[in-house]
């Protein structure tokens, strides 16, 4: 009885901590653009949001930065490189399909998004190279 209402407790927990982290990663840039992306998948999942207060703020927030329609070109390419570049990495090296780039065809496909997304990220390392101070 007692390890069943642990169980319990810790689910509501972790639900409760799953909504604030996903609340969180939505609202978490001003760019109109990325809040778009956000507001189209905030009911990515059925029965997800618990909180019903929680998920109108956040769905607020995000209306609220697009109707601002604030640009920060910095925020996109932050999402570009980090999260994209993470799904690519993720994709390739452990991904359900085998990774197609092995295969002797030029320019194909995922080759095309590796060397964008490569061209992109070197340039962002060399900026914060240049930029830091010894």
């Amino acid at each position: 009885m007692v390890e069943n209402v642990r169980k319990q407790i810790y689910h509501q927990g972790r639900a409760a901590s799953l909504e604030s982290d996903f609340a969180a990663f939505l609202t978490k840039y001003n760019d109109f653009r990325l809040n778009e992306l956000a507001q189209n998948n905030i009911n990515i999942e059925n029965n997800f949001w618990k909180n019903t207060n929680l998920k109108q703020t956040t769905s607020n927030t995000i209306q609220g930065n697009i109707t601002a329609h604030i640009t920060h070109d910095a925020e996109l390419i932050d999402v570009i490189c980090n999260y994209y570049a993470y799904y690519l990495r993720n994709n390739t090296l452990h991904g359900e399909q085998p990774d197609h780039s092995f295969r002797f065809i030029p320019d194909n496909k995922e080759e095309k998004s590796l060397k964008f997304t490569c061209t992109i990220l070197f340039a962002v390392v060399c900026d914060l190279i240049n930029s830091h101070s010894l």
